[in-house]
């Protein structure tokens, strides 16, 4: 580890609190502004690939994290944790107060990392983040009236499905195929959406989690398949 130094001649250490000056720009998109974001300084290297210069790594104040927009989460969402932090060059940052607590700092971390928990690259990713939107994943009960909502616009009935995921005892088993006829009246929310199912003459209601379309390249199949991996690990 090495120390960084201002323009000024301070000396940066881990744990210092930095600003970021006003005319820096992001390395990543030159488009975007990162001036006046601040954080704590979490590591001091040197960059050999640049001549030597000092690099900083900050650790972005709770403060940062709350003010930025929603796109950069977005880009940021598959890499984890990195957008978190950032690691810059020591002469674009200046000597800053706290504003926040290092526990502030977590919570709004874990905020965050819940709020883009399907964030990510694959196309399944993306449709779940278009249903929910901007909401808080962490809120089950809101989340479960937006995928209803959504549901209720795209699927049409009846279809044919098979019963795929059931462990408790009841009249239906495993691999039973039965016609989706609609929307139950019923709600439960340990089992989510709950759609009235036929088997021969025989109405029964049961989770739209657990069933599985008979036709695998139909719309349906796919806008089922997303809402039951939301509901396995929502």
């Amino acid at each position: 580890m090495v120390e960084g130094m201002d323009m000024a001649g301070r000396t940066f250490k881990k744990g210092d609190v930095v600003r970021v000056k006003d005319t820096v720009e992001c390395p990543d998109d030159e488009e975007t502004s990162i001036g006046g974001r601040q954080g704590r300084v979490v590591e001091v290297e040197e960059d050999e690939d640049a001549g030597g210069d000092i690099l900083v790594e900050i650790e972005w104040d709770s403060v940062t994290l709350k003010k930025a927009p929603a796109g950069y989460f977005e880009r940021g969402g598959a890499e984890g944790l990195a957008c978190f932090r950032m690691l810059i060059s020591q002469d674009e940052v200046e000597p800053a107060r706290a504003r926040d607590f290092e526990g502030d700092v977590r919570r709004a971390q874990q905020a965050i990392a819940t709020r883009y928990a399907f964030f990510g690259e694959d196309d399944q990713d993306r449709r779940i983040r278009e249903v929910l939107e901007d909401m808080d994943p962490s809120d089950e009960s809101k989340c479960q009236v937006a995928w209803d909502a959504y549901l209720r616009k795209v699927l049409t009935f009846p279809f044919e499905a098979q019963i795929w995921d059931y462990e408790d005892d009841g009249p239906l088993r495993q691999r039973d195929r039965v016609k989706v006829t609609g929307f139950s009246d019923l709600i439960d929310g340990s089992y989510g959406i709950i759609m009235d199912v036929r088997l021969e003459r025989r109405k029964y209601a049961f989770p739209l989690a657990g069933l599985r379309p008979l036709d695998e390249e139909s719309k349906i199949f796919q806008v089922i398949d997303d809402y039951s991996v939301w509901f396995a690990n929502h």
